[in-house]
C-alpha cells in the first residue's frame, strides 16, 4: 500500500473533505454542500500520513438528459476489503490518482484510485 498525505477539512469534528494536496482540498471544498465561506472559522484543516490501498477504477460517462448536454464522468471501483462496488463522480479538475473516501466499514477510511479515460468516451 502506498503511504500518502491526506489533507482533510473538518467541521463539527467530522472529516467532510479530503484530497491529495492542500490546494486540491481547497478546490473541492468549494463544491462541498456543507461548506459556506462565511463560516470558514468553523472549519479546521489537518494533514495525516496514511497507508491506503491503490485501486484501478473503470471509467464511464453518464450522458446528460434532454435538457442537459453535459456528460458526467464517473469511476467505478471495488473495495478490496469488503467487495462493495463504489461509484464516484470525477470532477473536471480531478486527475488520477485521487484520494477518495471509502465507505467500507471493515478497515480503511480512504483509497487511492487511478483510472484511464477511454478515448472513445466523451468528456
Amino acid at each position: 500500500m502506498p503511504r500518502v498525505e491526506v489533507f482533510k477539512a473538518i467541521k463539527d469534528g467530522k472529516c467532510m473533505q479530503i484530497a491529495e494536496s492542500h490546494e486540491a482540498m481547497e478546490r473541492h471544498l468549494l463544491n462541498n454542500w456543507a461548506y459556506d465561506p462565511a463560516e470558514r472559522d468553523q472549519w479546521s484543516f489537518e494533514m495525516e500520513t496514511a497507508d491506503v490501498p491503490l485501486l484501478t477504477a473503470d471509467y464511464f460517462v453518464i450522458p446528460g438528459g434532454d435538457d442537459d448536454d453535459r456528460d458526467y464522468p464517473h469511476a467505478a471501483w471495488i473495495c478490496p476489503d469488503c467487495g462493495y462496488q463504489e461509484t464516484t463522480d470525477i470532477d473536471p479538475d480531478d486527475s488520477p490518482p485521487a484520494i477518495w473516501f471509502s465507505h467500507c466499514k471493515k478497515t480503511t477510511d480512504y483509497v487511492l484510485v487511478t483510472w484511464q479515460q477511454d478515448a472513445r468516451q466523451p468528456t
